[in-house]
């Protein structure tokens, strides 16, 4: 009878071990998941930021295209070009 209770208790041990394993397996998976859920986080974050900047970008482009007259383009260039017909008031307005 006690060594029935005796293997009994072996089992119980074991299988309380598995659980342990299990358990520390579990956890360890969970943990990826948290850091790879931050990383999306980071990421969603990242995308709102860029789409909320989306309408200030197109009414900016309202603006210049309502003001073309003012706007002034450089015919693309070398940088010394650039300075000497920008100085010698070589610019083309749009």
């Amino acid at each position: 009878m006690l060594q029935a209770r005796i293997e009994e208790k072996q089992k119980e041990y074991e299988l309380i071990c598995k659980l342990r394993d299990s358990s520390n397996d579990m956890v360890q998976q969970i943990e990826t998941l948290a850091a790879k859920l931050e990383t999306l986080t980071d990421g969603s974050e990242a995308v709102a930021t860029v789409l909320n900047n989306w309408p200030s970008i197109f009414e900016s482009i309202q603006i210049a295209s309502q003001h073309s007259g003012a706007l002034v383009r450089i015919p693309p260039s070398t940088s010394n070009t650039n300075a000497s017909a920008t100085e010698q008031g070589d610019v083309e307005e749009v």
